[in-house]
């Protein structure tokens, strides 16, 4: 291959692991097309309003910010301003042909067709949050208060500056009682994924600390089966939750009812054998991850195996490389070191693989 042969890759999905490798790949002096099927860059992460320590981190303050300011989280400007990077929102692949060196992509954006040549492709097509309505005893199409984690954020973020107060979408009090329940969706054979989600445990806990600081009068519990973390300092989020007032009760809920005006979580505390009914002002229900609709498709039309629980199996292979959520459930700080592995090794195969020019 010719020094001044033009490299070219495709990067499927505009999360924080599709922007990272993105970057990495034109910092390589790759031309990089960056492909979302969303009208704006970020996925989920961009949409979190903060991101909560359990760990090392490199500066005081990145990790009591919005997610998109994050140290780790890879930002909107440098791809827009670097000129090895295209960017095409609201395009899904259509078709991938080829093989490594020489990949025939055909691009669809609002009914209008693109045909692309490259040279390598790496898929990080992330995850998305299970379907909170699936699961009818919880409520969650059925009452205004019975909401998500991302739900929760979203009220966060909208009355961060705004107002004082936490106000529940109901009646727009400050609820007195919160109930969180870990596990919707996940670690369930029966009524959703059999597979831990991981970042759901540290997610309740931080947003329960945040309501029990903010308001110490408020009674906020946390229904768990077991609390599971892979991160280091997890411990002590959870025991400093704990220390602040945060009830956590082991036992899965069994339902979610409207008494009169109150919510009521039904459950099991199994450490004390005691049933437990807790009437509740609002209810968060902290759903799990699962792969997004369509990816499979692009999986197999990249060779490329799935696990039993959709995600893909194994980091990919020569001109392929998989990144991030698409190959299970992870947080923002290894979706990126994903994508930092994934370019180089897309970078590695096209200084020495063989590659055929055009676009």
């Amino acid at each position: 291959m010719s020094s001044d042969s033009i490299k070219s890759a495709l990067v499927i999905g505009g999360g924080v692991a599709g922007m990272q490798a993105s970057l990495d790949l034109a910092n390589y002096g790759i031309q990089t097309f960056l492909v979302e099927r969303q009208e704006e860059l970020g996925g989920r992460a961009y949409k979190l309003s903060r991101t909560y320590r359990t760990h090392e981190c490199k500066s005081d303050g990145c990790c009591m910010d919005y997610c998109r300011e994050c140290i780790f989280t890879p930002k909107f400007g440098e791809l827009f301003q670097n000129e090895n990077i295209e960017i095409m929102l609201g395009t899904e692949v259509d078709d991938i042909s080829g093989e490594p060196g020489n990949f025939q992509i055909t691009l669809n954006t609002g009914g209008e067709t693109r045909n692309l040549n490259v040279n390598a492709i790496i898929m990080a097509t992330g995850s998305t949050t299970f379907d909170a309505d699936k699961i009818k005893e919880y409520g969650h199409d059925r009452y205004d208060d019975v909401i998500t984690f991302l739900e929760l954020e979203k009220m966060i973020v909208s009355q961060r500056g705004e107002a004082e107060s936490f106000a529940r979408p109901s009646d727009g009090k400050i609820p007195e009682t919160v109930n969180f329940l870990l596990c919707v969706g996940s670690r369930d054979s029966n009524k959703g994924n059999q597979h831990c989600s991981i970042v759901c445990c540290t997610y309740a806990i931080g947003q329960a600390k945040d309501l029990k600081t903010k308001y110490p009068d408020m009674e906020v519990y946390i229904h768990y089966m077991d609390l599971r973390a892979a991160y280091r300092g997890f411990e002590e989020f959870y025991k400093e939750a704990q220390e602040i007032g945060v009830q956590f009760i082991r036992g899965r809920v069994a339902s979610v009812q409207k008494d009169n005006w109150d919510l009521v979580v039904s459950t099991e505390n199994i450490d004390s054998g005691e049933l437990m009914e807790i009437k509740s002002d609002l209810v968060v229900l902290t759903v799990g991850q699962e792969p997004h609709r369509g990816s499979d498709k692009i999986a197999e039309s990249l060779n490329l195996a799935l696990q039993s629980n959709g995600f893909v199996f194994g980091n990919g292979t020569k001109g392929i490389a998989v990144a991030g959520c698409a190959l299970g459930p992870r947080g923002i700080r290894y979706s990126v070191e994903d994508a930092k592995r994934a370019a180089l090794e897309i970078a590695d195969f096209l200084d020495g693989g063989e590659v055929v020019e055009g676009n």
